[in-house]
């Protein structure tokens, strides 16, 4: 025995970089990559991730840190697959399909050192670091561009990237022109230290980071060569499965151990596909069920092709991954997820009773989880402590998929746990079942089944279905058809009675998110109108987001707030029934005129001091039409007056009422909801623009959506320059700049929460808090001159909008309901102004439960003036007959 405990210091660890190595040993001028007309040898491929890992490791990347990369499958990727563990750290290949904000929170999660970007996503990157930046968050990755080629010398970066003041950008050339090939690769200490990080797709949830190890993607490597019958030398793999889906199913590495060739794609079409089984004689491909489709659809019926095509000696392997129509499916081989690797090297298997871990019986009926174990089980969930534990409960992994296994000891998969259901005579109904049968229909594209609850809180199948093109002339023909082939199929009890026609929700891996299916189905379980929300959640694609309530600080008591709470009662009303929602305020002391604008177009001016003859009242006057629907306003530096107007952009009104068109675009996107405006000294010009996805008439979505849809912007009125100053804002809405000229204050409305923009001084270009937790959501906000904001609140936080705030579905339901009716449901009360001091602390509140809608307010001299969106008047208080008192 002694002899044999020697025998463990002859031991390696296992790790796929080792592959590499073996490869350009034994397959040095073998063809490792290609790429267009870019080819390499496995020996040049080696040498370029030994240069890519010592540059980095020459730049600061130390072992156990992590480098993102967001790119398609271009060589470069496929390099940093290897690179990256070379140099000690973990490779993150990231969902090229995520869009800004999703990115960042995944970044924000990641906080990879560096981040390789591939030149067709630099955009989307640099839109989420913007994000980063303006939630202070001071730790960003450093850039690294990759060019089309991985070869090229002349590809330009594109403009505006590299000059990022939160990062530095190197171009993927650079990188490997500061390495060196006698870089000693970092060899993991244990082969159970971590080589990269997947993220899920977040079919079930929000998706969840993880984390492989190096003893798990090299066992999975050799395991992937025997499954998919890949041979030495001779194996030609085409890289149609995305490297960022569980690092390309590990053939990245697997391709290595064979020396087999790999063609890299930026695109994936019918036309590449063909083109590269015939031009490098293909033998294997992966890939979702879509491609499929794709090469069905799109078939050479060339002749002269076609022939090529069937006299090929060797056939291509083509392995799918996902769910397929009955029709599609010919042999199950595994089961297979972003948490567990092959099959072929787990080490147990089982389905389980989860309470009690007891095996259930080979029966084919008893229903249990399905549960792993082994060494291609993943190592834990990124910074998820709490769910690696309950994932590996009891020592096993637990998938959250219910099966039973049959007398021959084939385990046969029945549904997600969280998808089952359970009907009112107690029989277990299988979704994946009730899906098949309804995917066997000639006319059925697509479709999902969700568990709906009826009046008695007991469960039933509904079905949401897309159709294929020209299907049917009405819904109700399709309905009748469905459930009668269903019923000629199914038990009566499996039958989906309910079913929901239109298109099926996805996520960035083209997953069918049922739970958002499964809100749609339960929305309501009273009768008809059930029913009629799903078919209305069918018909809108409205889907509101989760709040970001962690930006914002606790909630503190106001101490020493004062508050008139019945403005009203003193309130005079100016202009009755000539000023329709005058929604701003502009003061000119001089001539003693407010200008506002007003839901017709027209910019009136109350003269405060004149009275009209006919009616004794304050004289107003209609100015000047926009023609649009003018929102925010105030006088520039000679007293013309700037309009921020939803519809038209911003404009400039001249003395004598000539209209001038300032800017309405930046950065190539249009203005949807030109909202506040403020002027500085100098004569810049600051603004927003509440939403670029919804236009003043649908204000009210894009607050309920919860996504940030809005920009705060400048214009330069001398270089007529439009400049982006902060994206990603929740419906930004008024601006007030600060009496110093250093920073200004601009108001979120959803986020019910105002911050400070500097534009001057050692702080510009950075973003604080100014005052959060507002006692309602702010509109407009101005400074009066005397010390103190004036902050417009359209409501106070009801019930309804602390629900709404904190859970998507109450604004989901809010929308609902409000297609249905045919017109938007007030729910704003008790709205009133704000009044904060210069380091925003409130000071005094004026409001009236009998308000809503205050868009705008202003103390001039002893009054308070305010505007709304839906009042026919100005209102006016007296601050010193009416004051806020303790």
């Amino acid at each position: 025995m002694e002899d044999l405990l020697l025998q463990h210091h002859c031991s390696a660890t296992l790790s796929p970089v080792d592959l590499l190595e073996r490869a350009a040993k034994l397959y040095a001028d073998n063809i490792s990559i290609v790429y267009g007309t870019l080819t390499l040898s496995w020996t040049q491929l080696h040498q370029r991730c030994l240069k890519l890992a010592s540059a980095l490791a020459h730049l600061g990347l130390s072992p156990g840190q992590t480098v993102a990369a967001l790119a398609p499958n271009v060589p470069a990727l496929y390099e940093l697959h290897f690179a990256v563990p070379m140099a000690g750290a973990l490779i993150s290949a990231l969902n090229v399909r995520l869009d800004a904000a999703t990115l960042a929170v995944t970044l924000e999660k990641l906080e990879p050192q560096f981040m390789f970007v591939d030149y067709q996503y630099a955009h989307t990157v640099r839109k989420a670091l913007e994000i980063l930046v303006s939630q202070n968050n001071t730790k960003q990755p450093v850039l690294v561009l990759i060019p089309e080629l991985a070869d090229d010398q002349g590809q330009p970066t594109p403009p505006n990237y590299t000059d990022h003041d939160a990062a530095t950008a190197f171009h993927y050339n650079d990188l490997l022109g500061m390495g060196t090939t006698d870089f000693e690769t970092v060899k993991p200490m244990d082969d159970g230290d971590p080589i990269s990080v997947n993220f899920t797709s977040g079919s079930t949830g929000e998706p969840k980071g993880v984390i492989y190890s190096h003893r798990a993607a090299y066992l999975n490597s050799l395991a992937s060569i025997l499954r998919y019958d890949m041979r030495v030398s001779s194996s030609v793999f085409l890289w149609t499965v995305d490297m960022f889906r569980c690092n390309g199913w590990c053939c990245t590495w697997a391709m290595a151990a064979i020396g087999g060739t790999n063609i890299c794609l930026r695109h994936v079409s019918a036309k590449f596909i063909f083109d590269s089984i015939l031009l490098h004689s293909v033998t294997h491909m992966c890939g979702a069920p879509a491609i499929l489709n794709m090469i069905a659809d799109h078939a050479p019926t060339c002749e002269q092709i076609r022939p090529l095509l069937l006299a090929r000696k060797d056939k291509v392997h083509l392995i799918i991954a996902g769910v397929l129509s009955a029709s599609q499916v010919v042999k199950v081989q595994a089961l297979g997820f972003t948490e567990k690797l092959d099959n072929l090297v787990i080490a147990e298997v089982d389905v389980k009773e989860a309470e009690t871990m007891r095996s259930v019986a080979h029966d084919g009926k008893t229903i249990g989880e399905v549960m792993f174990k082994g060494n291609t089980v993943m190592s834990g969930y990124l910074k998820d402590l709490k769910g690696t534990k309950e994932a590996f409960k009891d020592g096993w992994y637990r998938t959250r998929d219910l099966g039973v296994v049959h007398p021959n000891g084939a385990i046969q998969l029945k549904d997600r746990a969280k998808d089952i259901i359970v009907s009112a005579g107690g029989e277990i109904i299988s979704t994946l079942e009730v899906e098949a049968v309804l995917l066997s229909h000639p006319k059925v594209l697509e479709v999902a089944v969700v568990g709906k609850r009826d009046d008695y809180l007991n469960q039933k199948p509904c079905a949401f279905v897309r159709l294929k093109e020209g299907s049917y002339a009405t819904a109700s023909d399709c309905q009748q058809e469905i459930v009668k082939f269903c019923e000629e199929q199914l038990p009566h009890f499996m039958v989906p009675r309910d079913v929901v026609f239109g298109e099926l929700p996805v996520n960035s891996t083209g997953k069918v998110q049922k739970f958002i299916l499964r809100d749609k189905a339960n929305a309501s379980h009273a009768s008809i109108m059930s029913l009629t929300i799903v078919v209305v959640y069918q018909l809108e694609s409205f889907d509101p987001a989760p709040m970001p309530l962690h930006e914002l600080s606790p909630p503190q008591p106001a101490a020493n707030l004062l508050r008139n709470q019945r403005m009203l009662r003193g309130a005079e009303f100016l202009g009755v029934g000539k000023l329709q929602g005058p929604e701003d305020i502009a003061y000119d002391r001089r001539e003693e005129i407010i200008y506002t604008g007003c839901e017709d177009g027209w910019i009136k001016r109350v003269w405060l001091k004149l009275k009209d003859s006919a009616t004794n009242h304050t004289l107003v006057e209609d100015w000047v039409n926009t023609r649009g629907r003018p929102l925010g306003i105030v006088l520039g530096p000679n007293n013309e007056v700037i309009v921020a107007d939803s519809y038209k952009g911003l404009l400039n009104i001249s003395r004598e009422g000539e209209v001038e068109l300032l800017t309405d675009e930046a950065e190539g996107l249009k203005f949807k909801l030109t909202d506040g405006v403020d002027v500085a000294e100098d004569g810049m010009i600051y603004f927003t623009d509440a939403s670029s996805k919804y236009n003043v008439a649908e204000a009210g979505t894009d607050i309920m959506e919860g996504r940030p849809n809005g920009r705060l912007l400048s214009f330069d009125p001398f270089s007529k320059r439009t400049q982006v100053l902060l994206s990603h804002l929740y419906f930004a809405n008024g601006v007030a700049i600060s009496p110093h000229q250093d920073f200004l204050v601009f108001c979120e409305t959803a986020m019910r929460r105002c911050r400070k923009y500097y534009f001057q001084g050692k702080k510009k270009g950075s973003v604080e808090k100014f005052i959060d937790n507002l006692p309602g959501m702010p509109d407009n906000i101005r400074y009066d001159g005397e010390g103190h904001f004036w902050i417009a609140l359209i409501t106070e936080n009801t019930i309804f909008w602390d629900a709404a705030f904190k859970y998507p579905m109450v604004r989901k339901v809010a929308i609902i309901i409000e297609r249905m009716i045919g017109r938007r449901v007030s729910m704003e009360k008790n709205s009133g102004v704000l009044a904060v001091d210069l380091e925003g602390k409130a000071v005094a509140q004026y409001q009236d439960v009998h308000l809503s809608l205050i868009t705008g307010g202003i103390k001039i001299n002893n009054y308070l003036y305010c505007g709304s969106l839906s009042y026919p008047y100005l209102i006016r208080l007296n601050l010193h007959q009416f004051p806020a008192q303790p």
